[in-house]
């Protein structure tokens, strides 16, 4: 008979989310895909807050914003080879980007996976050979 003092230990999830596989330039290119979208309607007077002299908010303060993290996030997004934001918030902009121009969006991501599966093979053949 099993021990009724023994608990299991609880089952653990491995899968990845996306932002754990998204890479660098590919987060580059979603927050630019982003803030064209953006620039868009901030273009037309109306569509645009103006704070406090007057300034219209810039498309980078409107994604920051938007997707929830600062400023100083989208900057660093704008530049590929920056330190980058957590994965969490690589998801927002994924899904941020998705709703300006979903068949852009998936094109990146889709390129994205072509890139890891190209790295990784080439790995396992300097590996094998």
């Amino acid at each position: 008979m099993p021990d009724p003092n023994i608990t299991l230990m609880p089952i653990r999830d491995y899968s990845l989310s996306l932002g754990e596989v998204l890479s660098k330039p590919s987060r580059h290119e979603l927050c630019l895909l982003c803030l064209r979208g953006i620039e868009k309607p901030l273009n037309k007077k109306e569509d645009n807050p103006r704070r406090g002299r007057g300034r219209p908010q810039s498309p980078a303060t409107v994604l920051a914003v938007k997707i929830g993290v600062s400023y100083d996030t989208i900057m660093r997004w704008r530049n590929p080879s920056a330190i980058q934001a957590c994965d969490v918030n690589a998801v927002k902009l994924a899904e941020v980007a998705y709703g300006y121009d979903p068949s852009e969006t998936i094109k990146i991501l889709r390129a994205d996976v072509e890139c890891h599966r190209l790295a990784i093979e080439s790995w396992v053949r300097t590996v094998l050979y």
